[in-house]
């Protein structure tokens, strides 16, 4: 990149230059898990589980709590997809942010350039969110595979990967940056992340949970992707409720940037 070319560039864009350098360096093994994770996931409950849920279904028995006249493979992986986006951005606004500020000292190595701490911030959200929209991407090609998606429309999930990455890296990159160490993470993972993961209506609707859990689960950011790309992918998807969807998601990202401007100053300055 030119002098000329490099000033004219937005700070914002050359801090997410840096992580996509560093991603560059292993994207030939990430671009493997990220296709060989839906295939695995599409083939054991997509189709393992779901043939056997469709062969019960012919007696009745589970057509009434919810699945209708799709399959299980259509009403499953679209909400797989948003939960591969959540993984992948987790595990970014984790260890990569806690690694940039502690370990490599990317962070620092870029606050010591004429760039902001704002700038340093939105450059890795920018970042994370278009390595959601690329993994997206790879996963809807993979839904096509499988037949999964019922419509066309079901391609603005891979623009829209990007507010459901947000809505998770945006709190995390904030909680990440002030840990001294990665001994937390696992129990994020456990409690938070897994959890949204089981209870989003990705398996199953939460409709049949209790009253109290169903609304807990439709609290939570994932839950909102899973029906946001559900609905997409079905053909079902309405104006005003998936502008609700992206509404909630986006609060959430405000919520976590607003964190990460109070987080990321102190650290920076040790």
């Amino acid at each position: 990149m030119t002098a000329a070319r490099f000033a004219r560039t937005p700070g914002s864009l050359r801090a997410a230059e840096y992580w996509l350098a560093h991603y560059l360096q292993t994207w030939r093994g990430n671009l493997v898990a990220t296709f060989i994770e839906p295939v695995l996931y599409l083939l054991a409950f997509g189709l393992g589980v779901g043939a056997l849920i469709e062969e019960r279904g012919t007696d009745q028995t589970l057509v009434g709590q919810g699945f209708g006249d799709i399959s299980y493979v259509d009403f499953f992986a679209p909400g797989l997809l948003a939960a591969a986006v959540m993984m992948a951005v987790f595990f970014e606004a984790a260890w990569s942010v806690l690694g940039g500020m502690k370990y490599w000292y990317g962070y620092k190595a870029q606050s010591a350039t004429p760039l902001t701490v704002g700038q340093l911030i939105a450059g890795h959200q920018l970042f994370m969110a278009a390595r959601a929209m690329f993994n997206a991407s790879v996963f809807v090609a993979v839904m096509f595979a499988f037949g999964a998606p019922r419509s066309w429309l079901v391609l603005l999930a891979i623009p829209l990967a990007a507010p459901v990455a947000w809505s998770i890296s945006g709190p995390m990159a904030a909680y990440s940056v002030s840990r001294e160490s990665d001994s937390s993470f696992p129990a994020v993972n456990r409690f938070v992340i897994q959890p949204m993961f089981l209870f989003s209506g990705t398996f199953f609707p939460v409709d049949q949970f209790p009253t109290v859990v169903a609304w807990l689960a439709r609290a939570t950011p994932l839950w909102h992707g899973v029906q946001l790309f559900r609905s997409l992918s079905l053909g079902t998807a309405e104006l005003i409720p998936s502008l609700g969807h992206v509404a909630y998601l986006l609060l959430w990202f405000v919520v976590g940037l607003a964190l990460c401007a109070r987080a990321y100053p102190r650290p920076l300055q040790q």
